[in-house]
């Protein structure tokens, strides 16, 4: 019997042995380190355009990053957090393109996996798909109107192929720059001679690519319509015939006493052929009458000059200064007068001609002053010519 119980005791504990040895982990405790490390891709795939990938690294641990060559990682190492930007650059061929980049650490990290803890280092790898180019072939302005004494007029061409510039049209050449920032951007002057009638002048070019692209884009035709000569000209010598336009009363005298009243711009007209032409200005009139009824104005401000649809400013001829000192007359785009487009010279004993001339001048505004660099006591004659 004791026997018998002894050898009962004894396959007890076999027993026992044998499951604590098929399932060595349940009664096992062991401290884990709780180290993490991820990361994740803004995206797999950009545009032939220049571009950025962000690597949101999720992380305590060190960490380095490699890359192809091609990409411009903003770090390529770190510890715990962060965000990667990786540059990728233009693809200005036609054909498709990857980059690769991995990060990596050597830490212990912690995995999900029942029959072990930790694991020693990872490594993650990462892919993108860059598209090929698309072609470039874009004008600008595909179509513009010039003045009748306009010479020149400029036109953008964007292409990354091949191409043939053709001028269609008698009397059209053209000079082409390569833009030193854009190397697809090519800026060309068109030349052609400046128009005496009266009727308008079409000028045309082709822009063709060459063979190997022809089924890729088609040809751009390229309109420069150069206006009829029409000039207009309003006489303004004579200051006692410009009215205010709140009365239509002459403008008071510069050695009036109620010279002093006029503190502050106001709008004025003087009329001719029936129609009246607006200015904006602080005047009055030199004197009334005679050979010194010159538009005078105070000191340092600007009067703005008439604006007429279809037609714009040419030139302004200074006739006559009151002054025996000389003084600078100017015409500018702004209101303050600090934009100066183009000046003359004329003082009193002048007899010559003296012109502001504005042709070629370009401008953001459409807006012209007129500018003394001392009190005005000019006449004056205003050029329009024709846009359309």
């Amino acid at each position: 019997m004791k026997r018998l119980l002894t050898l009962a005791l004894f396959a007890a504990c076999m027993l026992t042995v044998s499951c604590t040895k098929d399932r060595p982990k349940d009664s096992a405790l062991k401290a884990k380190s709780y180290h993490y490390f991820e990361a994740v891709a803004s995206t797999t795939e950009l545009s032939a355009d220049a571009g950025t990938v962000l690597l949101t690294v999720t992380a305590n641990v060190p960490w380095t990053l490699t890359a192809d060559a091609g990409l411009t990682p903003s770090v390529t190492e770190g510890s715990g957090d962060a965000v990667v930007e990786l540059a990728v650059p233009e693809n200005s061929s036609f054909s498709s393109r990857s980059f690769s980049w991995s990060i990596s650490t050597d830490a212990e990290l912690d995995v999900d996996d029942p029959e072990r803890w930790t694991v020693f280092g990872r490594k993650l790898d990462f892919s993108l798909a860059q598209a090929g180019a698309l072609p470039k072939f874009l004008a600008d302005p595909v179509e513009q109107t010039v003045p009748s004494t306009a010479v020149s007029a400029k036109v953008d061409f964007n292409a990354n192929i091949g191409y043939q510039v053709t001028c269609l049209t008698e009397g059209l050449t053209y000079d082409i720059e390569d833009d030193l920032q854009v190397p697809s951007l090519h800026h060309l002057v068109f030349h052609f001679p400046a128009n005496t009638s009266e009727n308008a002048v079409e000028y045309k070019a082709e822009f063709r690519p060459e063979s190997t692209y022809a089924s890729m884009v088609s040809p751009i035709t390229v309109v420069i319509r150069q206006s009829a000569l029409k000039v207009f000209r309003l006489d303004c010598t004579d200051a006692s015939l410009f009215r205010y336009s709140s009365n239509d009363a002459a403008l008071v005298a510069r050695s009036s006493t109620v010279y002093n009243t006029v503190t502050a711009p106001f709008d004025f007209y003087i009329e001719q052929g029936g129609v009246k032409y607006p200015f904006y200005g602080q005047v009055t009139c030199w004197s009334i009458s005679g050979s010194t009824a010159c538009l005078s104005n105070k000191s340092s401000t600007t009067v703005k000059l008439p604006s007429i649809k279809g037609y714009i400013l040419q030139e302004v001829e200074v006739t006559y200064s009151h002054s025996t000192t000389e003084i600078t007359y100017s015409v500018t785009d702004d209101a303050a007068g600090k934009n100066i487009l183009a000046s003359c010279n004329r003082v009193r004993s002048t007899t010559g001609k003296t012109i502001i001339d504005l042709s070629g001048v370009e401008s953001s505004s459409d807006d012209r002053y007129l500018k003394a660099s001392r009190e005005m006591c000019v006449k004056f004659i205003l050029t329009y010519i024709g846009v359309e």
